[in-house]
C-alpha cells in the first residue's frame, strides 16, 4: 500500500507539472491566467484535490468512482489532452455493519 501511495503521489506531481508545461508551450497557459505563476498552479492543484475529496468515498467499482473518473477525464480535456477510460468488471464485496447483542450489551464486530 505504501508503494502505491508513493507512486501515485510522485505520478500526480509529475503529471501536474507536465500538463502545466504543455499548456505553457501551446499558449494555453496565457489563456488560463491563474496558471501564470507557480502560486497559481499550486492553487489549481489544491482546488482539484478539494473537488476530488468532496466527491465522496472513492471505492473501486462504486458510483462515486465512476463519477470521479468522468470528472478527472474532463479536467484532463480542459488542459488540452484527450483522455481515455477503460471499463472493467469486478465483483465487489461490501461489508455491512455487524454486531452481537446480548441483553443490554452490544458488541460491534468487523465483518
Amino acid at each position: 500500500m505504501r508503494n502505491r501511495r508513493a507512486f501515485l503521489a510522485v505520478g500526480g506531481r509529475t503529471l501536474t507539472f507536465a500538463l502545466a508545461g504543455s499548456a505553457a508551450r501551446t499558449g494555453r497557459l496565457a489563456a488560463l491566467g491563474e496558471l501564470q505563476t507557480l502560486d497559481g498552479l499550486e492553487q489549481r492543484v489544491a482546488a482539484a484535490i478539494q473537488a476530488y475529496d468532496a466527491q465522496g468515498n472513492h471505492r473501486t467499482g462504486t458510483e462515486v468512482d465512476k463519477a470521479s473518473a468522468e470528472w478527472l477525464a474532463n479536467q484532463v480535456r480542459q488542459l488540452g489532452a484527450e483522455p481515455s477510460l477503460e471499463l472493467f468488471t469486478l465483483n465487489r464485496v461490501d461489508p455491512q455493519l455487524c454486531s452481537l447483542c446480548l441483553s443490554d450489551r452490544r458488541i460491534d464486530g468487523v465483518p
